[in-house]
């Protein structure tokens, strides 16, 4: 289970850097998006 977790989450940390790439965004933007997958993945980590 923690296994999966784990690949799950750099999966998402993943796409936000590749999203970052694609799309050119600031830093700062990553963050914000980032932030907000951490807030949506925290339930599954509880």
């Amino acid at each position: 289970m923690l296994d999966e977790r784990f690949y799950r989450n750099n999966y998402f940390c993943f796409l936000v850097v590749s999203d970052c790439l694609v799309t050119g965004q600031n830093p700062a933007s990553t963050t914000g998006v980032a932030e907000g997958i951490v807030k949506l993945l925290t339930p599954l980590a509880v």
